[in-house]
């Protein structure tokens, strides 16, 4: 029972499913053994990456229809001759193999014999393959296997595949095929993140987040056993669990088990003492100059460690040294005695320290000066506290703010203190820790640190835009404060927490909604001139353009809004000035301005992007990528896709949410689910649905949201009126991105109602969404199958699916009334290319109102379910493999769908949907 192993397997009781995740490279290992002149294929890998059950795979698919031997190599009989052949060989014979002429006649007849056994299997008339032979762990065999297997093969009698460890060579003379120019080469590398996150599903047996499988790729370096490993304690410790159907992580620190570090010390066996002591090096203080290690330690132990796949390297201008994945370095940390890494910090620590190029290795440092016992300045401490809290390393930042000790410092210890718990999700006990910061202020440095995070608090503990407001004309008066104390300083002092306060206004403009009064304080901000050696001002400018781009986006101009956003992107913030998650800011408002304008590759493209470089803020933003993309599906016409990354994405914002996104996943997930029928999830999201305290056009979009997740549930016509009222608040504040999105949704219930003003609002509005939109609407008022036809091509060119092929439906009908066929061959083609699309995702029917009226009165549930799927272009088939039923059983109930509303074939239904 799946329920009970899955159970099982939280509490640490179940092993993890077998997953092989190494279909790819077996597909094209087997294509290579296939050509006519390749006799031997060299597999070279590292510990774990896979390659026994890669072995393991090949051998069971090619004994279908050649004799095969696997042998396993192993350091007990590596100096026995014939060592790893004698337990087959003696099943031919009673003597002992004497010579490599004997072990080479006894091998072709226990071959003979193998492909007699396959052909009574398989008929005798079968045509086999040349024999294949196996080696695992081939760098353990003996030399004169070796030698028997060499000759087979030259000798076109056996196809040999040889694995081994990525830093041996085969045992001599197996090499000599290679020079002989009748061998491949294949080396397995760690699993990119797609397929590791694949690899996880395979292992839990079920979906698990994206941020989850990020955290067992990552920590692995894609390594597969490692992953395995780090998996199963995970689940013994209880922070793998199961919750619903999805697999979810409790991120707080590397899990080093007893398996894996006896993992990585195998992998270390055969090490040099130089080579040793070069990775200690690394390990204690990565990232670290790859020329500092060189000089210090010699080129040729830094080479070992490249040979043995222990290190990698940077690729730009710094060369950046880490071990090959974060849990060696957890495990080589533990091994690495007091005394001896005491003895590398005292003599490297101060070359190490002016070559330091990035905040990830100046933190590093700190750690490693403070785990060596030795004292470190407060301001070292701090700014290591800092980074440590913007990589989402909260426990590191926690401790590091604990060790500083001097009393004009604790401010801005509780501010990272207070950064750690909002990453975290617990943001009351952040507010706390910054209740009284202003007037605690001494100068205008401490009273601007943590000021923003402080605004950001209040937004995310739901109260209301006005107290924001009031933080702003705290932070102005504290500022007067100052400055009568330092009457020197007073215009400087009045500048910098006027500007400061002008950025905190634009928080709470934000969540009012209130647009429109964003400019003079964006302004305000962009015309100083001055300021660019300030860190403040050019935190202050990065957030100003990105309010801009969200302004923008909000009044219906995106693409504008894209380009202020990227604008922010460019300025280089200093990385220790404040604990303000400023790049994070702005990828969300990047991100409203791309979805709005209806820009899908770019969107892909810097989710992408997102993914890889915020790192460890995956954890904590893997919700807001599962939400953009939700969205993106959305309008593309992919409700079934939304609303599975949707899901996922939710269960990562329970975990973290620190841009108040929870409310607009849910009402967008309700949204998908109620659109495709699964009522019974749709209902339970609406329960738990609360509005977010994010910004106000995402919150105009969840309200359209989930007023028409209602109205699929309930068609009593209350959704509509709450639509209606998202369209007419978005109106009057001129926010027309907003209303152009409700109006959308008010299509699939009020068509009539909607295209008029669609057509108003639509060619306003930048991007390509927009312009769909408007193609859409007004071919629907123009119910000309040409226009129609050229209207869904430009749908189609903008991914957006579901109008695309309701147009095509359309005018598929209309052009049949018309008799004009010249156009029918773009009709069919658009709809070949939705269905490829879109696959069996189709809109399954809920109650709807407006056009949907007559079938909702006339047809049965049934009915009307496979009447909806049928307008959307999806053939019979892809229907009943949908809802589970045959293609008569649906073809039975179109007729009398048919029948019922007077129409004549399929292609009608789409006149009744656009009605």
């Amino acid at each position: 029972m799946p329920g009970t192993q899955n159970q099982a397997r939280t509490a640490g009781t179940v092993p993890l499913s077998t997953y092989f995740c190494r279909q790819v490279e077996l597909d094209e290992l087997y294509a290579q053994l296939q050509r006519p002149d390749c006799s031997a294929i060299f597999l070279s890998s590292e510990t774990g990456m896979g390659a026994t059950s890669l072995l393991r795979e090949l051998a069971t698919i090619a004994s279908k229809r050649v004799a095969v031997i696997s042998l396993q190599g192993t350091p007990s009989l590596a100096a026995i001759p014939f060592g790893i052949l004698a337990p087959f060989l003696r099943r031919t014979s009673c003597a002992f193999v004497e010579s490599h002429v004997d072990a080479i006649r006894k091998t072709l007849a226990l071959l003979d014999d193998k492909e007699a056994h396959l052909r009574a299997t398989l008929g005798e008339g079968l045509d086999l393959g040349r024999p294949l032979i196996i080696i695992d762990e081939a760098d353990y065999i003996d030399t004169a296997t070796a030698t028997v297997v060499v000759s087979l093969a030259q000798a076109e009698k056996i196809k040999v595949v040889v694995a081994h460890r990525a830093a041996n060579d085969p045992v001599s003379p197996l090499p000599q095929l290679w020079q002989a120019g009748v061998a491949e080469r294949f080396h397995l590398r760690p699993l990119n993140r797609e397929d590791g996150h694949e690899f996880c599903v395979g292992l839990l047996g079920g979906p698990t987040t994206a941020n989850s499988s990020w955290y067992f790729w990552n920590t692995a370096g894609g390594n597969p056993l490692l992953m395995r490993l780090v998996m199963e304690d995970a689940l013994a410790s209880g922070r793998l669990r199961l919750r619903g159907d999805l697999w979810i992580m409790d991120v707080q620190s590397v899990s080093v088990g007893h398996q894996l570090q006896s993992v990585v010390r195998e992998q270390l066996r055969g090490l040099s003492s130089d080579a040793r002591k070069t990775l200690d090096l690394v390990a204690l203080s990565e990232p670290v100059s790859a020329e500092i290690v060189s000089q210090q330690l010699g080129a040729e132990a830094l080479k070992e460690l490249f040979e043995r796949d222990l290190v990698q390297e940077s690729f730009d201008s710094i060369r950046l040294l880490r071990l090959i994945n974060p849990i060696y370095g957890e495990v080589i940390r533990e091994m690495v005695p007091r005394s001896q890494s005491r003895m590398l910090h005292s003599r490297l620590i101060n070359v190490l320290k002016l070559e330091s190029s990035t905040p990830e290795s100046a933190l590093r440092m700190v750690i490693w000066t403070l785990e060596s016992g030795l004292p470190v300045p407060d301001s070292e401490v701090l700014s290591a506290a800092i980074f440590a809290g913007k990589l989402y390393e909260s426990g590191v930042a926690l401790r590091l703010a604990e060790e500083i000790r001097d009393p004009h410092n604790q401010g801005r210890a509780r501010a990272v203190k207070a950064r750690a718990h909002f990453n975290m999700g617990e943001y009351a006990q952040a507010a706390a820790l910054l209740e009284h910061h202003d007037e605690n202020a001494a100068s205008i440095s401490e009273l601007l640190f943590g000021g923003l995070l402080r605004a950001a608090l209040q937004s995310a503990l739901a109260l209301p835009p006005q107290a924001i407001h009031d933080a702003a004309t705290a932070l102005r008066q504290h500022g007067e404060r100052l400055a009568r104390k330092d009457p020197e300083n007073a215009a400087d002092i009045l500048l910098r927490s006027g500007e400061r306060a002008h950025i905190i206004d634009l928080m709470a403009h934000s969540r009012a909604g209130n647009y429109n009064q964003m400019s003079g304080h964006i302004q305000e901000v962009l015309n100083r001139s001055d300021g660019h050696n300030d860190p403040d001002h050019v935190c202050n400018r990065s957030l100003a353009l990105a309010f801009e781009a969200e302004k923008l986006s909000a009044l219906g101009f995106p693409l504008a809004g894209m380009a202020q956003a990227a604008a922010a992107f460019a300025i280089v913030q200093a990385e220790d000035h404040d604990v303000f998650f400023v790049p994070e800011w702005i990828i969300s408002r990047a991100q409203v301005a791309i979805l709005t304008a209806g820009q899908w590759e770019e969107a892909e493209q810097s989710l992408n992007v997102l993914a890889v470089d915020v790192g460890k803020g995956t954890i904590s933003f893997g919700g807001s990528v599962g939400v953009a993309r939700g969205m993106m599906r959305l309008q593309q016409g992919h409700p079934a896709a939304a609303l599975e990354v949707l899901l996922e994405g939710l269960d990562v914002l329970r975990h973290s949410d620190p841009q108040q996104l929870m409310g607009y996943c849910i009402s967008m997930a309700a949204y998908a689910a109620a659109k495709l029928g699964r009522h019974d999830t749709a209902r339970e999201l609406i329960e738990q649905y609360g509005e977010d305290t994010s910004m106000y056009i995402v919150l105009a979009h969840e309200r359209a949201f989930i007023a028409a997740a209602r109205e699929y549930l309930n068609g009593d016509g209350a959704g509509v009126g709450e639509l209606l009222g998202v369209i007419e608040d978005s109106a009057e504040r001129g926010l027309l991105s907003a209303e152009l999105n409700a109006l959308s949704l008010l299509m699939d219930f009020a068509p009539g109602n909607a295209r008029a003003r669609i057509l108003s609002v639509a060619g306003k509005v930048e991007g390509r969404w927009a312009a769909g939109l408007y193609a859409y609407a007004s071919a629907l008022e123009q119910r000309q199958a040409s226009i129609m036809v050229d209207a869904a091509e430009q749908l189609l060119e903008a991914q957006m699916y579901q109008h695309a092929g309701r147009l095509l439906r359309l005018a598929d009908s209309t052009a049949a009334k018309e008799r004009d066929s010249l156009i029918n061959r773009r009709i069919r083609h658009g709809l070949e290319q939705i269905e490829q699309t879109l696959g069996a995702q189709g809109e399954p029917g809920g109650k709807k109102s407006g056009g949907h009226q007559r079938m909702r009165e006339r047809l049965t549930a049934r009915e009307l379910e496979i009447a909806l799927m049928a307008a959307q272009g999806l053939t019979d088939k892809v229907i009943g493999a949908q809802l589970h039923v045959s293609v008569r059983t649906v073809e039975g109930h179109l007729y009398r769908a048919y029948a019922k509303l007077e129409i004549t074939d399929r292609n009608d239904l789409a006149l009744i949907l656009s009605d």
